[in-house]
């Protein structure tokens, strides 16, 4: 087989058409594949001091507070317009000579005389302070004039007064409580998942409001970082994984050339190998060096792409994926592939070593895990104004459904991670492919053909002179 042609990168040679198993459908993007959004290194955050924090009252305690008082402030400008009002009434006669109908009219009148004497009749009872015991022997109160009513409502504002402190009180706490039951299983699910615990879920049900959207977000981000940690854990599983393998079957074929020059524990001494066994054994190792070496550049492509900065500059992305696909040739044609291109001329705006990393793996994933005279197709197409399409498209196998959610993640592949060394690639392609249209402001979209194989694609942001000659 052909050495893939390297292509250049700003620090290192990267290996053209590092790539993953056949992928299958389209599945969300990991989360660990997400680029990161870096803080600037020279901003410091302000620290909170763990001890010397002054008092102050819990929330529950300070809206059970803020309740009562406006409710007492209320009540208190409430019954102050009454008490005004109650002052600006006209002068009426507030009591009657017993015997002698009501005047039912509202034309103020002038009392002659004090009407408090006129109403003490043994039908009535007597009058003490305006407290009149009835024929019944309970006593009455006897509002004779405006001051009176005034007096008796300054007395009843007092006692509604204390009952609205009182009660607003009680009713402030009861309701603040109810308020913040949610934060405070909230709380409790930080707490847990701060001891890794990361499967709670607070799962509130009722009428959306703040509360609800809150609790409805922590849900999401535990489920993101359950997700997040969950593939880093298979990522440190695989990756140990698939760089022990090749290293200790290094160090087994070393074993047995030094075993050849009769020092080492895997022959007699003096015992001799065939100069052609020899140079077969030279080769495995440098294959497995070599495999070692993709697995460990993919990792820094990886780490690159997430951490790296941008650079992004005005590129045809027709010309940028030609070029991928001229490179690619030899090892086409190696399997009898036909590599069918559909590119228009279109111009993007972002990082060209990120675009051709993105395309080499696209490319050589589509031929790599292809079936021999298999085909590939490549195009490039705007669907929508200011969007540009690159979609490849290959002949294979088909996907179990079972595995598509885990297509991207590293070191995943559709025949599984324990696979025979016949096709070649570390299960790290379509990760950096992944990595690379997060960080360009897409998405990898992955659907399986009917009859097998994958449909790849990634849409970019066009900029100005697209779908011009040339």
């Amino acid at each position: 087989m052909p050495t893939p042609l390297p292509i250049r990168s700003r620090s290192r040679s990267v290996r053209c058409g590092e790539s993953s198993a056949n992928p299958g459908s389209f599945a969300p993007c990991p989360a660990w594949a997400m680029p990161s959004r870096r803080r600037n290194p020279n901003m410091r955050l302000p620290s909170r001091p763990v001890s010397g924090r002054r008092f102050r009252l819990t929330i529950r305690t300070r809206l059970a507070l803020t309740y009562s008082a406006v409710l007492t402030v209320s009540g208190v400008l409430m019954l102050g317009v009454m008490y005004v009002v109650l002052g600006l009434l006209p002068s009426y006669a507030f009591a009657v000579v017993p015997g002698v109908p009501a005047n039912t009219s509202l034309a103020p009148v002038t009392p002659t005389q004090p009407l408090v004497s006129e109403t003490q009749s043994p039908t009535v009872g007597t009058v003490d302070n305006g407290v009149v015991a009835n024929n019944l022997g309970t006593p009455s109160l006897l509002v004779s004039s405006r001051e009176d009513l005034q007096r008796l409502f300054v007395i009843a504002a007092i006692g509604i007064l204390l009952a609205l402190v009182v009660g607003g009180a009680w009713l402030g706490w009861y309701l603040a409580g109810r308020m913040l039951r949610p934060l405070r299983d909230i709380g409790r699910a930080t707490t847990l998942a701060a001891r890794g615990n990361l499967d709670h879920r607070l799962a509130f049900t009722g009428p959306e409001d703040e509360i609800t959207d809150l609790a409805d977000s922590f849900d999401r981000m535990m489920g993101e970082l359950e997700t997040s940690f969950g593939a880093q854990r298979r990522f440190a599983a695989n990756a140990s994984h698939e760089l022990r393998t090749p290293l200790a079957t290094t160090r087994a074929m070393l074993d047995v050339a030094l075993g050849a020059a009769g020092t080492g524990t895997g022959g007699t001494a003096g015992a001799s190998v065939p100069a052609a066994s020899q140079t077969v054994l030279l080769d495995r190792l440098r294959t497995m060096n070599e495999r070692s070496i993709a697995t460990v550049d993919a990792l820094m492509d990886l780490a690159e792409i997430e951490t790296g900065t941008d650079e992004p500059a005005l590129l045809r992305l027709d010309q940028t994926i030609a070029q991928v696909v001229e490179e690619c040739t030899d090892e086409a044609r190696a399997h009898d592939i036909t590599v069918a291109q559909d590119l228009i001329p279109t111009h993007i705006r972002e990082d060209p070593r990120f675009v051709q990393l993105l395309a080499v793996n696209l490319v050589h994933n589509a031929i790599r895990h292809n079936h021999d005279a298999g085909r590939v197709w490549v195009s490039v197409q705007s669907a929508e104004p200011g969007t540009a399409t690159l979609c490849v498209e290959n002949t294979g196998t088909v996907i179990d459904e079972a595995q598509i959610t885990l297509l991207r993640e590293p070191f995943s592949r559709a025949a599984g991670r324990a696979r025979g060394g016949d096709t070649p690639g570390r299960g790290l392609g379509l990760s950096i492919v992944s990595a690379i249209a997060e960080r360009c402001g897409s998405h990898l979209e992955l659907t399986a053909r009917p009859g097998g194989g994958l449909i790849a694609s990634v849409t970019f942001r066009t900029v100005g002179g697209n779908h011009s000659g040339g």
